[in-house]
């Protein structure tokens, strides 16, 4: 589970250890992809 500043949860079904230095990307509030600190990856959720 991936915890903001405020104590809530962006995405409650995904593993912190998903993201491995890696950026949650949104969409209007939504979680959309999961992307490298400069674009070498990019995996769609």
């Amino acid at each position: 589970m991936i915890i903001q500043a405020d104590g809530s949860s962006v995405v409650p079904e995904m593993d912190e250890s998903r993201l491995r230095g890696r950026f949650l990307l949104l969409h209007n509030g939504t979680p959309v992809a999961i992307a490298g600190p400069h674009g070498q990856s990019l995996e769609w959720l």
